[in-house]
């Protein structure tokens, strides 16, 4: 876009909001004219969804900061719900401003300092699209501690340290939210209402840059290692299958110089248990079947020792498989949440920047905004239905209040 597209835009917006009816604004080409009442029509639901995410990462909040953050997967989790608790929070701020007119004709800013604040900060939802990336790179994050437990658990298990937990969360929060500021250098102050002029995120190199950014990187990355997760508990699954089918390879054989039966008690003829039965043995020639497998009935309890067969894993270790299974499911579960509720916005947005006509405010675009708006009210249900720990804590939480409230 040139600087000549930039003025000519800038006039018709400035002309629209002089115009005789101030609820309607011109779209950038001119070619038709979107009704204010459209775009409230989606504060509205913005606002409703606001309010459920803020009541549900709340609950999710006070249930989960009782558990013990020391595991990575809670504390993880418990970022998340910060993440999208904070972005809950500035969507009922800015949709009930916009929905007062605050900002438009509706109601002008007298106050320049805090006009100029609420055009570059609030207006432009500068923090709410900011959480917006936050809540994805922390995704982000999650999908890689899932990958390195699962798929590399021995490095997992030495090197991966609670620092590097810290330095990937702090990383993910300051540096998400980069590309955003490129909203408020979108939006300017005149005259008690804010102006939007849609030069930076119009270009088609920072469109490419903020698609890339905000939506191609953290999406690859976690669909690449849930599905490296899957691939590796797919083949976790089946050696536990052929374990437990193959049980029988366990057996029972004789060892002479087991130290249990040095306490054994003496026969009539003063040899001891397993001295008598070694003679008996001997005056006979024994089969090579019995050799070979003999049975438990025909040794003292005191000579029996299981044998288990190693090409099978013990069964102690699959109660953990169990449970990580389950705590990757309900974090894959949230990632596939996340990509059904953003990616229509992401790649609508994209095609908009590479020139291709696709109406910002209009009906559809809103549409995509109230379905990328879902996804941070959605996660408190997931964890309610999924995440066994989430369901302990909230059932405890529920019976103190209850007993309390006796």
């Amino acid at each position: 876009m040139s600087i000549n597209d930039s003025i000519s835009q800038w006039n018709l917006t400035w002309k629209s909001l002089q115009s005789k009816d101030p609820y309607i604004y011109r779209d950038p080409d001119g070619e038709r004219d979107v009704l204010d009442a459209e775009i409230d029509v989606g504060r509205v639901f913005q606002l409703i969804l606001g309010s459920i995410g803020f009541v549900g990462n709340l609950l999710c909040l006070i249930v989960l900061l009782t558990k013990s953050l020391r595991n990575y997967t809670n504390f993880l989790i418990v970022t998340q719900t910060v993440a999208d608790f904070i972005a809950s929070a500035f969507l009922i701020l800015v949709a009930s401003l916009r929905l007062m007119g605050y900002g438009d004709r509706r109601r002008e800013i007298q106050s320049e300092r805090f006009g100029a604040f609420y055009c570059y900060f609030l207006y432009s939802h500068l923090p709410i699209f900011a959480f917006f990336a936050i809540s994805t790179y922390n995704l982000t994050v999650i999908s890689i501690e899932r990958y390195l437990a699962v798929v590399k658990p021995m490095w997992y298990i030495a090197k991966f340290k609670r620092r590097w937990l810290y330095i990937l969360t702090g990383a993910a929060w300051c540096l998400a939210p980069l590309m955003q500021i490129v909203l408020s250098l979108d939006v300017q102050y005149d005259d008690g209402v804010c102006i939007t002029v849609k030069y930076f995120s119009s270009s088609i190199y920072v469109g490419i840059a903020i698609f890339i950014w905000e939506y191609f990187v953290p999406a690859t990355v976690m669909l690449f290692s849930f599905a490296c997760v899957a691939h590796k508990l797919r083949k976790l699954n089946r050696i536990s299958v052929a374990w437990l089918r193959d049980r029988d390879h366990v057996h029972v054989v004789d060892i002479p110089g087991d130290s249990s039966a040095t306490h054994s008690k003496k026969s009539r003829s003063g040899a001891s248990e397993p001295e008598a039965k070694l003679a008996s043995t001997n005056q006979t020639t024994p089969s090579p079947q019995n050799v070979a497998a003999p049975t438990s009935s025909s040794l003292p309890t005191s000579l029996q020792k299981p044998v288990v067969n190693d090409r099978w894993p013990p069964r102690v270790i699959r109660p953990a498989i169990i449970r990580r299974k389950k705590t990757t499911k309900v974090l894959f579960v949230i990632v596939l949440v996340y990509m059904v509720c953003w990616s229509p916005n992401q790649w609508a947005f994209f095609y908009h920047n590479l020139g291709g006509h696709f109406l910002i405010d209009g009906k559809l675009h809103l549409a995509t905004i109230v379905m990328a708006t879902c996804n941070t009210c959605v996660n408190p249900f997931i964890l309610a239905f999924r995440y066994k720990v989430y369901q302990r804590g909230l059932v405890d939480l529920l019976r103190r209040s209850f007993r309390n409230g006796r």
